[in-house]
């Protein structure tokens, strides 16, 4: 019998590897970027007014 629904055969695309260590590369950029930001904006706004 055959199913309409998917069936996962298990097996895994050759660049899922490549596209995870990509992906959680840039992740992790933009949260060091983003917590940078959150630590250092303040100072460099104060730094700009004076």
């Amino acid at each position: 019998m055959t199913s309409l629904y998917y069936r996962p055969s298990g097996r895994f695309s050759p660049t899922l590897l490549p596209r995870l260590v990509v992906t959680s590369l840039v992740a992790v950029l933009f949260a060091w970027l983003y917590a940078y930001g959150a630590l250092h904006f303040h100072a460099i706004i104060r730094f700009l007014r004076r």
